[in-house]
């Protein structure tokens, strides 16, 4: 195949690595239609369904990890 075809195909694979090295799926997705399989949003895109962007997914997933990792077990009542 010529240099061109070569070119794209590695862009291809390129943005594929890309897309699942650093993204996110998108938390509004199951909400707003719960049959359809979630966007993957990567940095500086939108949700062409919801609307999230890349930044708040994240925020999003870091709160839901801090969250976890802060959630106990509530203490026992003095009685």
């Amino acid at each position: 195949m010529g240099d061109m075809g070569d070119a794209f195909r590695a862009f291809a694979e390129h943005r594929k690595e890309y897309t699942r090295r650093v993204g996110i799926s998108c938390p509004g997705c199951p909400l707003i239609q719960p049959k359809r399989i979630a966007t993957i949003l990567v940095p500086r895109a939108r949700c062409k369904v919801c609307g999230t962007t890349y930044t708040v997914a994240f925020a999003a997933r870091e709160r839901a990890k801090l969250e976890a990792m802060t959630a106990r077990a509530p203490l026992p009542e003095d009685p």
